[in-house]
């Protein structure tokens, strides 16, 4: 095997690569595959059984061939190496990697120990802008729970209803779901949030395609293919807790709100009381032990009535770094129950706990 690709491209490669490779247990599941192809492109593979991604490139192929080398070591290298082209061969169990006047070399396995990846075609599937999809991902992922006593939750429901993707994320403490428009199609997919951060975090192009097939989904931007299994659990109806009935809907800056709670948490505030009153929202950090905040913020009422409601800073800070609209809404349901949070793009709930003693 040998082939030449610029010292940029081979970065980019390997930044999608490696955080599968990183997944693996096994050694040759911490490896990259690298097969170099007489039709002048290169593929790096990797996969962990559950998680697969290939990266195809065009490159000046010499000699085509394959290789199975550590994906770290060679990211690792491939940083360090001046913005060059970059020359990359196999002789025996040895990979080489040679930049301008620098010559290095790394132990290689058996390629054959590589399994072929088969990908779900995404040629038809769902297609809608990157930057959008990594947003709503990002905003999931916040609100997914990270123990795995209940495997399901921390995962993403993606389904479609009413011509709206919609995305679905819960911890049973809070629930976040965000929607984008798109054409009347089936899908119904439970999908480990890890395995999406990881699509997320790609350097893709401006448009991604998936789909679904049987207990598979697969994600890909033309060059990327990265695919992972799908939870085959039931996830829970939260449509009912969301479907909620307001007493008072508020309008306040996402901003401000957001800014309120910082400070509450600075404070290592465990509990926040929020109270609306007129066109005034009234945010109190709780601190047993290390004092409290209390701040007024500006809002659009529906109601000049007054409601009050405490919860997790935790939880609502959580909920919050989901938001990036200019505005939401939050709507008091009554003290003992979640308060809704919604936007143009979002709605969600946020569970209530208990008032401090005191309070």
């Amino acid at each position: 095997m040998l082939f030449h690709i610029n010292t940029e491209e081979l970065e980019h490669i390997l930044s999608s690569v490696v955080p599968i490779a990183d997944m693996g247990s096994t050694i040759e599941q911490s490896c990259v595959y690298i097969e170099a192809i007489d039709n002048g492109s290169v593929c790096f593979s990797a996969t962990d059984l559950n998680n697969s991604v290939r990266h195809t490139k065009p490159a000046l192929v010499t000699e085509p061939g394959n290789c199975l080398v550590s994906a770290k070591k060679l990211q690792s290298l491939a940083k360090t190496l001046p913005s060059h082209a970059v020359e990359i061969s196999s002789e025996g169990q040895e990979v080489r990697i040679k930049c301008g006047r620098i010559k290095a070399s790394l132990p290689s396995l058996d390629p054959s120990q590589f399994d072929p990846l088969v990908f779900v075609d995404t040629s038809n599937g769902i297609e809608m802008p990157f930057e959008e999809f990594s947003h709503i991902v990002r905003s999931c992922v916040r609100n997914v729970a990270t123990k795995d006593d209940r495997p399901v939750l921390t995962c993403v429901y993606i389904n479609a209803r009413d011509d709206r993707l919609i995305f679905t994320a819960t911890d049973a403490f809070k629930v976040y779901e965000g929607f984008v428009s798109c054409k009347p199609v089936d899908f119904d997919a439970l999908v480990p949030a890890v395995f999406l951060s990881k699509v997320a975090a790609l350097k893709a192009g401006n448009t991604i395609k998936f789909a679904i097939d049987h207990n598979q989904i697969a994600f890909s931007d033309g060059e990327i293919e990265i695919g992972s299994s799908l939870n085959m659990g039931k996830f829970p109806n939260i449509q009912s807790v969301l479907n909620y009935s307001a007493l008072l809907n508020v309008l306040v800056n996402t901003t401000l709100l957001k800014r309120a709670i910082d400070r509450a948490n600075s404070v290592r505030s465990h509990t926040v009381k929020i109270e609306a009153e007129c066109d005034l929202l009234k945010i109190t950090g709780i601190s047993k032990d290390d004092g409290t905040t209390y701040e007024e913020i500006e809002c659009e009422s529906s109601d000049p009535v007054y409601q009050k409601i405490y919860l997790s800073t935790t939880y609502l800070s959580q909920y919050l770094g989901s938001l990036s609209p200019e505005k939401v809404t939050l709507s008091f349901c009554g003290e003992n129950r979640p308060l809704g949070i919604s936007s143009d793009y979002s709605r969600g709930i946020v569970m209530p706990v208990r008032a401090p003693e005191g309070w």
